[in-house]
């Protein structure tokens, strides 16, 4: 199909045929879900469905496996977890919601025989925990490092238990458009996409700035596993911590972590923890009218696009957290969440300087007299008159 011909069609491929009218169709990703879900809708005139004898359109069974295409490429391969219909007089209507077919590792046991994995990588404990399930783990990290014991909870659902050991050595994990895991590395970037200028390139976008996620002072606590050359005090009760120096005012945070820690690594999870809710003190949502950027690829997760929106102080590189493509009868819509570089970096990474400060006094815009959080407007600098 030509490329003009393809752009803003919405394609399902499901039971071998290929279907494009719908009353409705969105689909949501993001890099905090190992897969994404989405709702299809269908209507047909009442009469229709009064004199059909067998389901209306079988192909959208529940259970029932399918591809969804957007400006003729590839979002994702998924499974109808639940169909709901509702008839009257005048219309059937058909609700389907989906997900990736790594939906079932979400809800899933693994099928271990005991629940304990020795002196394995993150990436080989992941591949064990997903065997049998229909997605195939892909590692992309080439992650070394080696976990002394890591126990499986009884009743822990795959998913939950995968990402449990992925974290301990800073790893994410997320499906791909043919169903499939890749492990890759939390500061992992696809690469630059295009600027995003307001005005220019959207018209409406909302701007997050929340201080009640971030603290002045981190303390993480942990152990190593014992083994014949580690044991003893050296072994147990070690700390790590950090400070996040842009919080004004006293706010301590404690975490308590599990898995096989040393000091360094529990130095380097504190930093981490400080940072990830740093950059979270910035989000900002966008809703652009394409389903793709202007080279015609899709808007994707983890790209980078320098953001600019004068009137809120952003103007830098933001990194795409989350994704929702919309189809309605009257739009093509995307709405796109990015944070600030911050939250994907590991603990010893440089600093971006895309940090949320509470308050600046060098920011002229209407928002720089706001109370931030309960911390005083800045005297010098006082907002303008209601």
């Amino acid at each position: 199909m030509p490329e003009q011909e393809r752009k803003g069609t919405c394609v399902i491929e499901i039971g071998g045929k290929r279907f494009d009218r719908f009353v409705s169709v969105s689909y949501k990703t993001s890099i905090e879900e190992m897969t994404g879900s989405g709702t299809i809708v269908l209507s047909w005139p009442g009469a229709e469905a009064f004199d059909a004898n067998d389901m209306v359109a079988p192909e959208f069974k529940d259970g029932a496996r399918g591809t969804l295409e957007l400006d003729g490429q590839k979002v994702c391969t998924f499974r109808i977890d639940v169909r709901n219909s509702k008839g009257t007089p005048q219309s059937y209507l058909l609700s389907l919601t989906f997900r990736g077919i790594s939906g079932a590792i979400v809800d899933g046991q693994p099928d271990t025989k005991t629940g304990q994995f020795n002196n394995e990588t993150a990436p080989e404990i992941a591949k064990k925990l997903a065997k049998g399930y229909e997605s195939k783990v892909e590692d992309q990290s080439a992650e070394k490092k080696k976990i002394e014991r890591f126990i499986v909870a009884e009743g822990e659902p795959a998913e939950r238990a995968i990402r449990r050991a992925l974290r301990e050595v800073g790893l994410n994990i997320k499906e791909d458009a043919d169903g499939n895991l890749q492990i890759k590395k939390k500061d992992n970037s696809e690469g630059k996409g295009q600027a995003l200028e307001l005005g220019k390139n959207f018209y409406n976008w909302s701007t997050s700035r929340d201080m009640s996620v971030r603290f002045q002072n981190y303390k993480v606590l942990g152990n190593g596993v014992v083994t014949d050359k580690k044991y003893g005090k050296d072994n147990e009760e070690n700390t790590g911590e950090a400070e996040d120096k842009d919080v004004p005012a006293q706010r301590f945070f404690r975490l308590e972590v599990d898995g096989d820690h040393d000091k360094e690594s529990l130095k380097k999870r504190a930093k981490l923890e400080a940072r990830r809710r740093s950059a979270q003190g910035l989000n900002v949502s966008l809703t652009l009218s394409t389903w793709s950027d202007d080279s015609g690829k899709l808007w994707a997760l983890e790209k980078d696009h320098n953001v600019k929106i004068p009137v809120d102080t952003i103007d830098g590189p933001l990194r795409v957290s989350a994704l929702t493509f919309t189809m309605t009868g009257t739009e093509r819509s995307t709405t796109m969440t990015l944070l600030s570089l911050d939250a994907f970096n590991d603990g010893d990474a440089k600093d971006t300087g895309q940090k949320q400060k509470f308050y600046d006094p060098n920011i002229t815009t209407p928002a720089a007299g706001q109370d931030r959080g309960g911390f005083e407007p800045n005297p010098a600098n006082p907002p303008p008159p209601p």
